[in-house]
């Protein structure tokens, strides 16, 4: 099982690599593989902005030999990097992917403004990754920014999978709540908000939200008893505030 990969590095490596991540946002994580496995559905993991890596190896551990994963960065190019929300380093990343033991061949590092991607280029994605089960929006903070990385990140994901949006909760970085609430408002996402927790705004697709609903909250009740959990309307729709206890050491389902 995947997840015990992520435990794995959650309890050795996780602290070796550089980045904000925390990491009881695996037990949601964890969650989310499970209503993953129950309906047989594999595919591989995606990130912008992935800095050197300490969020997206995790995503890669807990879908581990599940295709070609993808991480999309300015990484050197930091005239791009409008809001300096963290100057990544692909020599330290490609170091990182080493350290903690996974096959560089099945990940694909693309440099690139996010904002300059066209649709050619997101059809090629697709045709070398297919579409991926979780994905991981951490590019620039600004409202542009995040509702076109967002954007994205609905193009390429499966109608079955995820996308986590970073720092929606930070007051540090206004622009991705502000982002968040302008496409909400003005468009008709077809991924909706699912869950809150850990810095971290989770959606998913409106075909799967109820049936992401009643699974995470009988997951958690059977997996995580003491979290409390609290259902609340987000853009209309139902979406779980969990409220992790951050100084328990258990990341994963016992």
């Amino acid at each position: 099982m995947s997840i015990n990969e992520a435990n794995l590095y959650l309890e050795n490596n996780f602290k070796n690599v550089e980045g904000w991540c925390i990491p009881h946002l695996f037990q949601l994580i964890s969650g989310i593989d499970s209503f993953h496995q129950s309906i047989g559905f594999n595919a591989p993991v995606a990130e912008i902005g992935v800095y050197h890596g300490k969020f997206f190896i995790g995503l890669i551990k807990t879908k581990l030999n599940q295709g070609f994963h993808l991480a999309i960065d300015v990484f050197d190019m930091q005239k791009f990097n409008k809001d300096g929300a963290g100057i990544g380093s692909l020599k330290k990343l490609k170091e990182n992917i080493q350290l903690c033991g996974l096959d560089a061949n099945n990940i694909k590092l693309m440099t690139a403004d996010s904002t300059a991607l066209k649709l050619r280029d997101l059809m090629n994605i697709s045709e070398v990754h297919g579409y991926f089960s979780l994905f991981s929006v951490d590019g620039c903070h600004t409202a542009e920014h995040t509702v076109n990385d967002f954007k994205i990140a609905c193009q390429l994901t499966s109608e079955k999978g995820c996308i986590f949006v970073d720092d929606y909760t930070n007051s540090d970085w206004p622009g991705v709540e502000e982002g968040i609430c302008k496409y909400y408002l003005t468009d008709s996402p077809t991924f909706v908000p699912l869950a809150v927790t850990c810095n971290k705004l989770i959606t998913c697709h409106i075909g799967y939200h109820n049936e992401y609903i009643a699974y995470l909250l009988n997951f958690y009740s059977k997996s995580f008893p003491d979290v409390r959990i609290k259902k609340v309307k987000r853009f209309g729709y139902d979406t779980l505030t969990i409220h992790t206890d951050i100084s328990s050491l258990k990341y994963i389902p016992s």
